[in-house]
């Protein structure tokens, strides 16, 4: 199935059946209405570009970094071939003024005020794009074959996508601890009521411009211009970003996916599934008693109409749950297999990493859409990009467990050998390994039970800290390395081998580590 058609059968099926629960997208009939609907949406009036004033978008096109007009190529006398992402790009109409003074936030009127410089910055290895399909979301019937993955509507109108339903569909009651030890975390889960999770959301009415008032217009956030997956710089605060979201005229397609609001007035608002906080390692490892723990728990994500991420795996390998209160989102999946994760790697270093659609790269991707009031449930180490049909208003969380720690370490292998910035990685990630290896000590030492899957992660868990203290020369050198809580690295790694053997499990003895760690200052 191709990702035009789901969309088109799924809009079709909301207009004649207004039940809250939906259907899964292979169940949608493809009628001749989902037809018209698709053609209705080829049929969209197309935004003017460039200084010619048409509507034509298509070949090479630049965009000015002050006023943000996409141009072609062509017309402005710019060759693809000679382009640099380093280079800043100012049109015919910008460039007599050159305007270099940054608008004040507390501007209104944000498309006619001076403009910013609107660089941009990613940690993303790339040479050249290709911008001709960044429009407000409309899908082109007559664009040319995708020469780039930034052209993304091409892709959902030209790729065939898995059939087969990936996603585990069930109750919020039945997703439990019992559940997760017995059947594992392993497939991406959906939830149609979010009642049966135990959880608190915004109300249905809740817009963009309400997070503004709770959070503050002045809050500093990453705004993605989702042609080049690159955040703007300078950044944008809250205040703009609304402006801009609630603005009919947007002149690009722009994407807020990391808004974390924990410590703000939103945050009350919000209260993630039960099961969420049962096994998030910030509630149950982390010390209560710190004043500082990782800020990945309360998201807030603003995409408008057509927005588009790249295929990613959340940070650190860390589990997210996603709950849609506004709009929808497309989800391509493909599963962590050993074979996909070194796939990945590959695509994610290489220079021409834009100009591949990674789902090309795998024998299966599948799709999955998800409509307001349901909530997703993103298992460790799934690579997924995500489309927006149409505006959206998204909140959700990162964490880690105990139910795929050997994957979790694995994804923060390949992030270590992609070169992952900081900013890019799960927060205090060594301080929880070595928080969580504290914990389940003490829960084994204590004979709580724990089951195979978690004991399997945990043998895993101490081969990989008494690696990393392999590694260090001196008692300093490890003491700066772990948390200043933990007076002894090495007893907390000894112990942690000795409870697992006790359990009686040979099969999960493979591979451990003996350490020795020469007692020097």
């Amino acid at each position: 199935m191709d990702a035009l058609s789901l969309l088109a059968s799924n809009a079709v099926y909301q207009e004649e059946n207004h039940e809250e629960k939906h259907p899964t997208s292979q169940q949608l009939p493809q009628t001749d209405r989902a037809v018209k609907t698709e053609e209705k949406i080829e049929q969209e009036e197309k935004p003017l570009y460039c200084i010619c004033n048409t509507t034509y978008d298509q070949g090479f096109m630049i965009c000015c970094d002050v006023c943000g007009l996409w141009c072609h190529g062509s017309c402005v006398g710019v060759d693809e071939l000679h382009t640099k992402d380093s280079d800043n790009y100012v049109c015919p109409k910008c460039a007599p003024s050159q305007p270099s003074e940054s608008k004040s936030g507390d501007d209104d009127d944000y498309e006619d005020a001076s403009p910013k410089d609107r660089r941009r910055s990613s940690n993303r290895k790339r040479k050249i794009h290709n911008y001709s399909e960044l429009n407000d979301g409309a899908l082109s019937a007559t664009a040319k074959p995708l020469k780039a993955a930034t052209n993304f509507k091409v892709i959902m109108q030209e790729k065939i996508f898995s059939s087969d339903d990936i996603v585990r569909r069930m109750r919020g009651y039945e997703l439990t601890k019992e559940f997760l030890g017995s059947e594992g975390f392993s497939c991406p889960t959906l939830i149609e009521d979010k009642s049966e999770l135990q959880m608190i959301m915004p109300p249905p009415s809740f817009t963009v411009t309400d997070v503004r008032n709770l959070v503050g217009a002045s809050r500093v956030l990453d705004v993605i211009e989702c042609g080049t997956q690159a955040e703007m710089i300078p950044q944008w605060n809250l205040g703009e970003w609304t402006d801009y979201y609630t603005s009919p005229n947007r002149q690009r397609i722009l994407n807020v996916i990391s808004l974390e609001v924990t410590n703000t007035k939103l945050q009350d608002e919000i209260y993630s599934p039960k099961i969420v906080r049962d096994i998030d390692w910030i509630d149950t490892v982390w010390p209560s008693e710190s004043l500082s723990w990782p800020k990945v728990q309360n998201y807030c994500l603003m995409s408008v109409r057509g927005a588009y991420t790249d295929f990613h795996i959340d940070f650190g390998g860390s589990s997210v749950w996603y709950h849609v209160l506004k709009g929808q989102k497309l989800f391509f999946f493909i599963p962590p297999t050993e074979e996909n994760l070194v796939k990945y790697a590959d695509w994610s270093t290489s220079l021409d990493q834009n100009e591949i659609f990674f789902a090309d790269k795998v024998d299966k991707c599948y799709l999955t859409l998800l409509n307001p009031g349901q909530t997703l449930f993103i298992p460790t180490g799934w690579i997924h990009a995500v489309y927006t049909p149409e505006d959206s208003l998204v909140f959700g969380g990162n964490f880690l467990h105990g139910y795929n720690i050997r994957l979790q370490i694995r994804i923060y292998d390949i992030e270590n050998q992609t070169g992952v910035p900081p900013k890019f990685r799960f927060p205090l990630y060594e301080n929880m390994l070595w928080y969580a290896a504290e914990k389940y000590c003490k829960l084994l030492q204590e004979k709580i039970q724990l089951t195979p899957r978690e004991i399997d992660g945990l043998n895993c868990l101490a081969y990989t800290l008494g690696s990393w203290i392999s590694k260090k020369s001196s008692a300093k050198e490890i003491k700066e390395f772990v948390p200043d809580s933990i007076s002894d690295p090495k007893k907390i790694i000894d112990d942690l081998n000795f409870a697992i053997s006790e359990l009686n499990m040979p099969h999960f003895q493979e591979g451990k580590l003996k350490i020795q760690v020469e007692n020097s200052s």
